[in-house]
């Protein structure tokens, strides 16, 4: 079973609000313990959204859960079609696996039907497979890992 203190986590988001939807309670519950290391990767906007309100609401969002601005990574990729990316993906999630080491890397679930999410469930678990866990955006409650998780008091999936 895999602690929840002094460890790395990566948590990617198709579209930058996708984290905070599916796993933000998760998210704010690790950065409460100074001794863990969480680092947020956005791959796109969400689709049809004003570029600046939304970068000001996501900064007010990463601010709620605690998260260090120097980890959080953004990335500009076409949110309708990430699956033109997938190989520019794949090796962004390659260098952080090799370059952060981390115990615990979230991603979408594999159940979900969003193209851009399936994208990243598909790259991840290629390059991070002994680390997920799998939050669903649109099904908080249905989640689920290759790892058991304790969080102390919580257990995710």
């Amino acid at each position: 079973m895999l602690s929840l203190s002094d460890c790395k986590v990566i948590a990617i988001a198709p579209h930058i609000d996708d984290v905070e939807l599916g796993a933000g309670a998760t998210i704010h519950h690790l950065t409460k313990s100074k001794s863990n290391k969480v680092y947020y990767v956005g791959l796109s906007l969400p689709p049809l959204v004003d570029s600046n309100t939304f970068h000001e609401e996501f900064s007010e969002s990463t601010q709620i859960l605690g998260l260090d601005p120097e980890r959080i990574i953004l990335r500009n990729f076409n949110p309708r079609n990430l699956f033109d990316a997938r190989s520019e993906i794949l090796q962004l999630f390659y260098d952080l696996n090799k370059e952060l080491k981390p115990d615990l890397v979230i991603i979408p679930n594999s159940q979900d039907i969003h193209q851009s999410h399936e994208v990243v469930f598909d790259e991840a678990r290629l390059t991070c497979r002994h680390q997920l866990f799998q939050a669903d955006v649109n099904n908080p409650s249905a989640c689920s890992s290759t790892r058991a998780v304790d969080q102390g008091r919580y257990v995710a999936c």
